[in-house]
């Protein structure tokens, strides 16, 4: 198991995208008897309408008929993985949706899963399925394969996230120099460019031009907005 491990970890730090990550993660889950791997990511930002990706090796179908059909708001799996970090075996749930949803998943091979969730101290959440259409999981697998399984959801979740965060933000790489990140750090505390000025020892002006040059950076309208988005980010810390 160790080696496994250890080996598993080694070719995950030598990936290069999230695409990368999701076929180590992928080629694991077959070994272990599965057809099918999905991760859904959850971003903190924006915070009116959090940032959600989804990647997955389902049928075209399927995607496009649960994506058509808004099934995510109804697919129990999902629904749990939000509230709980517990394994989630599908079978469990097989009640907690309409027969329909279940009946058409079925058709395109997508009938037994174990899924888990993660969130990590910055706030990333991911749910991880591993998926196939036939031979019911049992006891004696979910005994058996357990440990490895949510071992591959908790490692994949740190690395899918790891090359998402970087990938989905690249449009936010401009570094903040020192000054920025201080004006906004007293404006997340409330502070006013006035007040900025004399807690720096700069001018009124200065405190602007290094809030509008932060707020070019990463692409927002306005100081608080900016402060905000840098502090979900970790640009504050």
């Amino acid at each position: 198991m160790n080696v496994w491990r250890e080996d598993l970890l080694t070719r995950l730090s030598a990936a290069h995208s999230a695409t990368e990550v999701f076929s180590v993660i992928e080629r694991e889950g077959k070994a272990l008897g599965f057809d099918h791997l999905a991760y859904g990511v959850r971003f903190r930002y924006p915070l009116s309408n959090p940032r959600i990706v989804l990647l997955n090796n389902y049928p075209e179908q399927w995607q496009t008929l649960y994506a058509e059909r808004g099934y995510v708001k109804i697919d129990p799996i999902v629904m749990r993985g939000m509230v709980s970090q517990i394994p989630i075996v599908w079978s469990e749930h097989y009640s907690r949706a309409s027969n329909t949803f279940w009946e058409e998943a079925r058709q395109f091979g997508i009938a037994h899963g174990w899924s888990q969730s993660a969130t990590d101290c910055r706030g990333l959440q991911s749910l991880v399925s591993f998926v196939r259409g036939a031979e019911y999981l049992g006891s004696a697998e979910l005994t058996a394969n357990g440990a490895r399984l949510s071992f591959l959801a908790h490692a994949g979740h740190e690395y899918m996230c790891h090359q998402l965060a970087r990938d989905h933000h690249a449009q936010d790489s401009g570094e903040l120099t020192t000054r920025e990140i201080e004006v906004l750090r007293w404006t997340a505390e409330g502070k006013t460019a006035g007040e900025i000025s004399i807690l720096m020892g700069i001018s009124d002006r200065t405190v602007n031009f290094h809030a509008a040059n932060a707020m070019a950076k990463l692409n927002c309208a306005n100081k608080t907005a900016t402060a905000v988005k840098a502090a979900i980010l970790g640009l504050l810390d």
